[in-house]
């Protein structure tokens, strides 16, 4: 199956110059690809962008984040109905971040401090859940939620999409 995903993403970074805000931000591309392995079991890949703006404090540096990546994951199917089924699954994921205009500001909202831009290439375990309704023949519906926690780099969180999927 192939498909295409629009979700939300919580962006949670951990800057080597301070704490920083989290955000729930769009993720307005996600394109997937899954097939079965053997029965019940299938992978799951998808590739996203999505970008973020974190506000900036006294004691926040704020900054805009832009993140590419790409994940895996093998799922496990638990059938509730015909035409409904679910999956669990667990895997990795990479993805080249990219924080810019990297800033504090002071109590009354003047610029305290700049910072210079970075990027990072991270690296993620990954838990999911994914519950998907046949449409029709070839096509059908599906909601995934994730929880994505940092072995490398800086930006780890949750994220849930609303997929469509066409089965060829």
């Amino acid at each position: 199956m192939i498909g295409y995903a629009i979700g939300a993403t919580q962006v949670s970074v951990d800057d080597p110059r301070g704490d920083t805000e989290t955000v729930w931000a769009l993720q307005p591309a996600t394109l997937i690809y899954t097939a079965r392995l053997m029965s019940g079991v299938r992978y799951w890949s998808e590739l996203y962008y999505y970008t973020a703006n974190l506000g900036a404090a006294m004691d926040r540096i704020g900054q805009d984040v832009e993140q590419f990546g790409l994940q895996v994951s093998l799922q496990k199917s638990l059938p509730v109905s015909p035409g409904w089924v679910t999956w669990f699954g667990a895997g990795i994921g990479v993805s080249q971040t990219n924080y810019t205009t990297r800033y504090t500001i002071d109590n009354e909202g003047y610029l305290l401090a700049r910072y210079p831009d970075r990027s990072d290439t991270g690296a993620a375990l990954l838990l999911n859940f994914v519950s998907e309704w046949s449409l029709s023949r070839n096509w059908s519906l599906g909601v995934k939620l994730e929880q994505a926690v940092a072995v490398a780099g800086d930006t780890e969180g949750s994220r849930g999409l609303l997929a469509l999927f066409y089965r060829y």
